[in-house]
């Protein structure tokens, strides 16, 4: 397994800086802005181009830097307790940000000086950082008392305290190809880091800043006009007034310093203690309860009540010692009496915690005792779900609004859900009230149920009879086309016509009074299909006409019984099936004769009178009839006709406009011949199917699902009908409930908490029985309080509160099992079980009281497998088999607690496991090991040692930054502590 190592590099550039040739001597006369020349080759041609010029951006061009390029800064902003002998500095996301601005390339030695700079003055007067006026940026301004020279390190040296970091895991550094690609392709690996060389003082308040280094950019920054001649001089001290100086700050921040100690210093002062003698207990007077008891002789009525935290192992003082073997039982007579009162004179008595979870109505009355009658009947769980009470009431107006913050759009979803249960109500009365009559089949009855559906009929979806697919369906519409019924049969118009008491209906009813006759029943009426009962009756479509029309004209817009083919029909096909021709001759055209003729001209004279001519002669009437008249002969019938055949020029023409045709105008493919459906039976089969399309609950339902949509996955699939009440939810609080006790007294967490003593570390065990008592008190006053505010709860048996404490994974289960889930077991079983159902062991918890967190925050926390030699033990050597915390949390002022799933006897057993306190290693931290000689200055100097001893002229402790950070760097610390050590033998 490779191992990450940290690369410094003096400097690092990219981009057109990287093309910059002139070295960085330091000298204040170079140029601050410098042109590259730029030119164009194209592949395969000898042209040659002058190219041209190009400025490249120089530090006068900067008037600010984008605050998400800072990554860290070491200290935190606000710390009050950073290490002495350590020194500030600042990472940047890009690499190569410090040296970007710098119109120069590294010199022999590797040395550039970066464009800015990290100051840390100390905060006295003289010192001031005021915001920006006309200015771009803040400025910080530095004079008498205060002294430049001291505040302010040397800028000749500005080289030694900018280099940029590399993560790397091979054995030797990447070539500079490889260095490139990495810093293009994989941009979390490298920073760029600001040292101040400054040596902080103890408790010390300091001022952090990022100025720039060069005249050029300090001028910019302030908005005042660029120096008469741009070069690179340094920004200090001012040549003007040595004593004051006024810089623009790119990034700021403020700390104080604690005392010079280190990591190690402060966990070689940890000392393993024994805490069962001093910690977990408090007393509680339970002598004079508030009800009829009298403490039994010689008890002093002093029980001693555990906090959430407690000793490993620490025994629980039996109830009957502290008070007597009654006092129980008068609390269960005054509990029960409460209980039993009547509710139109109900007796305020003492809460009985959770009664509705466990659906009792009395405590005590079970053998075996649950969880109910151990919470309720002992005063320290009692507490412990009072505290629980106490904190929603205190924090009431919070919860409630996170609540209903999480429900969100709740009020608007059961609005819309109110209003599509009215409608489905009101369409479940008509749809009795209208269609569930059409059930027998009787006359006119399925005509009358499809006239009510007519103007859905486009998308009711009805069982298709001529797919054999399984489930297909068609519309009503499309099922009505398939027979010889017109869609238009439904259309509103003829629906009105028609209707029963409609206008036609009416008409027929007084005609039937003027002929006196018996009116037809207005039930049949209606019945607009039994016309196309008869399958032969076909309708021939016509075209359509404007206003009214009459029989004749609707007789003469229909199509001839044999109209001309028009050019779009005469194919192939066509001209095969045309009648034969037997007469057909090709003759040849004769001559064209004009022959004039005479004009005639015709007259119309008047016209003549009718008359009538009489049938018989005058006198005689018709012939008598014979009354026996004699057979008529028998009459032969005539003989067919011939078949008509084509003559021979009617064949060949034929046949030459069929292969003519088939090229230009072919036949298309024949069609199956269309089924027309039988309507009678269609109506009959698809009424229920009709019915239930008709009716308004699925439809509603199904337009409730697509309109609103859970944030939660539902648990069981949709139900096919709307919800019957308003719409609820059960709240999430991920607010450690631990945090919320601890801010009504850290000693419910932990008490005796002031009896720890400084620089300690022990192991501890969490009170099961006091968190489960405080969760329940938690959450079924959240109950009543959600209750209280009309807040539309899904059920109010809900557990809001999972967790007690700060959870340090993501995947950790809360602490407790859900409410509804806590059956008849007893108190101190209702934490989350393994996968085989077997209770989980209590975690076992490391406290830790030291300013080690408060000073050194990313510090790593975890657990270890030691490795058995023998008889002995020992740390694994590189990875081992770790396991990180369950839970943590802090207490004021420097106490911090850390929970792992690790049994007691597998913790101090053979080999057993080692706690570990590791310096974060992705955070190196860079100082010196011990405090400054006297006379060493206010800042780190090249000329002398680290530590502020004189060193042989000419011969810096670091030719480049790179060889600084490496000098500087604090090598992470790793202390490991057995279980074994932390508890009592």
């Amino acid at each position: 397994m490779a191992t990450a190592r940290l690369l410094f590099f003096p400097w690092l550039r990219q981009g057109f800086a990287a093309r910059l040739a002139q070295p960085d001597t330091g000298a204040p006369g170079l140029p601050a802005s410098v042109n590259l020349k730029v030119s164009l080759a194209v592949t395969g041609s000898a042209a040659t181009d002058p190219g041209v010029d190009v400025r490249v951006r120089g530090p006068a061009d900067v008037i600010g830097i984008d605050p998400r390029q800072v990554l860290r800064t070491e200290p935190p902003d606000g710390s009050t307790d950073f290490e002495a002998l350590d020194l500030a500095a600042i990472e940047f996301d890009n690499p190569d940000l410090p040296w970007l601005f710098t119109p120069a390339a590294a010199d022999a030695q590797g040395r550039l000086r970066p464009w800015i700079a990290l100051v840390v003055v100390r905060v006295q007067d003289g010192v001031r950082l005021r915001p920006a006026g006309s200015e771009p940026l803040p400025v910080l301004e530095i004079g008498a008392p205060a002294r430049v020279a001291e505040e302010l390190p040397d800028l000749a040296q500005s080289w030694a305290w900018a280099h940029a970091q590399l993560s790397w895991t091979g054995d030797a550094p990447p070539s500079p190809t490889a260095l490139e690609q990495l810093v293009a392709t994989r941009p979390e690996l490298s920073v760029a880091r600001l040292l101040s060389p400054r040596r902080l003082e103890a408790h010390t308040e300091y001022l952090a800043c990022v100025v720039p280094t060069f005249e050029v950019g300090r001028r910019a920054g302030l908005n005042l006009p660029p120096p008469a001649s741009a070069t690179l001089a340094p920004a200090w001290p001012n040549a003007e007034d040595p004593s004051r100086i006024a810089l623009p700050v790119y990034h700021h921040w403020q700390f104080r310093t604690g005392a010079r100690e280190d990591f190690e210093t402060i966990v070689d002062r940890l000392v393993p203690r024994d805490l069962s003698e001093l910690v977990g207990r408090r007393p509680l007077d339970i002598g004079r309860p508030g009800f009829a008891y009298a403490v039994t002789p010689g008890r002093d009525g002093l029980i001693a009540l555990e906090g959430a935290l407690q000793p490993v192992g620490m025994a629980r003082m039996a109830l009957a010692d502290a008070a007597g073997p009654g006092w129980q039982a008068a609390l269960q007579a005054l509990l029960n009496t409460g209980l039993g009162a009547d509710d139109d004179d109900p007796l305020v008595g003492p809460p009985v915690y959770g009664r509705w979870l466990a659906g009792r109505g009395q405590v005590g009355s079970t053998l075996p005792p649950t969880w109910l009658d151990e919470i309720n009947l002992d005063p320290r769980e009692r507490v412990a779900a009072g505290l629980g009470t106490r904190v929603v009431q205190a924090q009431q107006d919070e919860l409630v609004a996170q609540a209903w913050a999480q429900a969100g759009e709740m009020a608007a979803v059961n609005q819309r859900l109110r209003q599509l249960q009215l409608a489905g109500a009101v369409g479940t009365r008509l749809l009795q009230r209208h269609v569930r009559p059409f059930t027998q089949g009787a006359a006119g009855q399925d005509d009358m149920l499809w006239r009510l559906a007519a103007p859905a009929r486009a998308q009711l979806r009805l069982p298709d009879p001529q797919n054999p697919a399984p489930g297909a369906t068609a519309s009503m519409r499309a099922l009505i086309a398939r027979t010889n019924a017109s869609d238009a049969t439904l259309s509103a118009p003829l629906r009105r016509l028609t209707r029963p008491r409609g206008a036609l209906a009416r008409r027929s009813a007084r005609v039937a009074r003027k002929l006196d006759v018996a009116a037809p029943p207005v039930v049949a009426t209606g019945r607009l299909f039994q016309v196309f009962f008869t399958a032969s009756v076909i309708f021939r479509p016509v075209p359509e006409a404007r206003g009214c029309v009459t029989v004749d004209d609707v007789s003469r817009r229909a199509p001839a019984p044999n109209p001309s083919l028009l050019y779009a029909g005469m194919t192939d096909a066509a001209v095969a099936g045309a009648p034969r021709r037997p007469g057909f001759v090709v003759a040849p055209e004769p001559p064209a004769l004009l022959v004039a003729t005479p004009a005639t001209v015709v007259t119309r004279g008047a016209p003549a009178p009718a008359r009538l001519i009489p049938i018989f002669p005058p006198g005689e009437g018709p012939p008598p009839i014979d009354p026996d008249p004699d057979p008529p002969p028998p009459v032969e019938p005539p003989a067919p006709p011939p078949v008509p055949v084509d003559s021979a020029d009617a064949a060949r023409f034929r046949a030459a406009a069929r292969r003519h045709l088939a090229l230009v105008n072919p036949a298309p493919a024949p069609t199956p011949a269309l089924t027309l459906l039988a309507l009678e039976p269609l109506l009959v089969a698809q009424r229920p199917s009709v019915q239930a399309q008709l009716d308004p609950a699925p439809m509603l339902a199904q337009r409730w699902r697509a309109a609103v949509q859970r944030a939660e996955p539902a648990p069981a699939p949709a139900a096919a009908a709307l919800p019957g009440g308003a719409l609820g939810l059960i709240p999430r609080y991920t607010l450690p409930a631990s945090e919320a006790l601890a801010r009504l007294s850290q000693d419910w967490l932990l008490p005796g908490l002031q009896q720890v003593p400084a620089d300690t570390v022990a192991l501890l065990e969490p009170n099961r029985r006091f968190i489960e008592a405080f969760m329940l008190g938690l959450n079924v006053e959240m109950t009543r309080e959600l209750v209280w505010r009309d807040f539309p709860l899904a059920h109010e048996t809900g557990t809001y509160f999972e967790r007690f404490w700060r959870s340090a994974r993501a995947t950790v289960p809360g602490d407790i099992v859900p409410l509804a889930g806590w059956g008849t077991a007893r108190l101190g079983e209702q934490a989350p079980r393994e996968v085989t159902g077997a209770p989980m062991p209590p975690p076992l918890v490391l406290l830790l009281r030291s300013v080690l967190l408060r000073r050194y925050p990313g510090t790593a926390v975890y657990a270890v497998r030691g490795v058995a030699q023998g008889a002995q033990r020992r740390p694994p050597e590189g990875a081992g088999e770790e396991r990180l915390p369950l839970f943590r949390g802090a207490l004021e002022p420097d106490i911090a607690f850390f929970g792992f799933d690790i049994p007691v006897a597998e913790a101090i057993g053979h080999p057993g496991w080692y706690f570990v306190l590791q310096q974060q290693p992705t955070e190196p931290r860079f100082g010196v090991d011990a405090p400054p000689a006297t006379g060493a200055g206010s800042h780190l100097r090249l000329d002398l040692n680290p530590d502020g001893s004189p060193r042989p002229a000419a011969t810096p402790w670091a030719v480049h930054a790179g060889q600084a950070a490496r000098a500087l760097l604090q090598l992470p610390v790793r202390v490991l502590i057995h279980a074994s050590e932390l508890l009592p033998v």
